[in-house]
């Protein structure tokens, strides 16, 4: 910058934001015309890959600040910002990303982190819903705004025994769920709403079950045991034991079956769509805000 004193005041302000307190400072070289990084008032050495990002992204926020350049007309790139950030920084750095260049004329980020990604999501689709109220009160179809954000994936591919690369709409998997938690409940609630599900989706439908039944029973019984005796402990008054068991043993054959006959054999349609009804009916009587809360998420992905 024109003034490089004020430049490191700024990027050290930023620093310090992000690690809480001063430790880490940039301060004037001995020509006075570079940094040196300093921790504790000492030259700092071997930098993990986390300080290195937060510095650079510090370094770059007060980069954009330089004369001559405008967010407001450029374009800003972003490449996974948090790559060696704990999910404390994931936070502070999208607060950083969308303060300093949510007005830029196009900003383009992107992550392997799926932390990181529901944040941007959902400040992406706040914005696209914002737009489109607006566009229901636009009389010509002629006048509608664009959608300003739009959601890609780099797909990669075998072509030729050769890997390639392409960039592609993201799945609407990715879109649309915060979870493979949501994503679950999605798929046991559409099964049992099926008048009739495929004879396909029952060589899935247990793998599906026990993987939701065991991330909700370890959040909701955090203490140590085995998935039945943790699923004993869940207060559910109108299911009974012998229903409980019913689940237990379904989940336990069609995901982790020894049996070779099992293999071989059409399973009752009737009694697994009951077992995942029971299945349903256990997490909403143990808690009910909670299930309240993922029906309320699955009718917010369908209106």
């Amino acid at each position: 910058t024109s003034d490089i004193g004020k430049a490191i005041l700024r990027i050290n302000a930023h620093l310090e934001e992000f690690f809480g307190r001063k430790e880490l400072v940039l301060e004037l070289d001995d020509s006075k015309k570079g940094y040196v990084v300093k921790r504790d008032g000492d030259v700092a050495y071997n930098l993990s890959e986390g300080e290195k990002n937060a510095i650079a992204l510090a370094y770059f926020i007060v980069k954009t600040k330089e004369k001559g350049f405008k967010v407001k007309e450029g374009i800003i790139v972003i490449d996974d910002p948090i790559s060696s950030f704990d999910s404390n920084f994931i936070y502070h750095c999208f607060s950083l990303i969308k303060n300093y260049f949510k007005e830029a004329k196009q900003l383009i980020i992107s992550t392997h982190n799926f932390e990181f990604f529901n944040l941007v999501k959902y400040w992406f689709e706040h914005k696209n819903q914002s737009v489109e109220s607006a566009n229901k009160k636009i009389i010509s179809q002629a006048d509608k705004k664009q959608i300003p954000c739009e959601f890609f994936m780099i797909e990669n591919v075998i072509t030729n025994e050769k890997r390639c690369a392409s960039i592609v709409r993201l799945e609407d998997t990715l879109r649309k769920f915060k979870s493979e938690y949501h994503f679950l409940f999605s798929r046991l609630n559409q099964f049992i709403a099926e008048g009739s599900p495929d004879y396909a989706d029952f060589y899935t439908i247990g793998n599906l079950a026990r993987r939701f039944l065991e991330i909700y029973i370890n959040f909701k019984i955090p203490t140590a045991g085995d998935l039945r005796s943790k699923v004993d402990q869940l207060d559910t008054p109108t299911v009974s034991e012998t229903e409980k068991d019913k689940v237990y043993k379904l989940i336990q054959e069609f995901s982790h079956s020894l049996d070779p006959s099992s293999a071989i054999e059409h399973k009752d349609k009737g009694e697994i769509q009951n077992a995942i009804k029971v299945l349903m009916r256990m997490v909403e009587e143990s808690d009910k805000k909670h299930f309240e809360s993922l029906k309320s998420t699955l009718r917010s992905l369908s209106a």
